[in-house]
């Protein structure tokens, strides 16, 4: 994770939790599906199942963030 990302959490987060708001980062590496830029093949066609993070995991994570 980049230290601008993770700085970037950690902001509001110092600020809200005191009120107890919880920040969390959801940030995926490669996750297989259709986007890709327009030069390269998309990760779908890159990776075979299993392979990388499907959409599914990272919805999974964002869901249990949320809860």
């Amino acid at each position: 994770m980049t230290c601008w990302l993770w700085g970037f959490v950690q902001s509001p987060a110092g600020r809200a939790g005191e009120r107890g708001i919880a920040v969390t980062l959801v940030n995926p590496t490669k996750v297989r599906t259709e986007i890709a830029p327009t030069d390269e093949p998309s990760f779908n066609k890159q990776y075979d199942e299993g392979e990388i993070l499907e959409p599914d995991d990272v919805a999974e994570a964002i869901a249990f963030a949320a809860r």
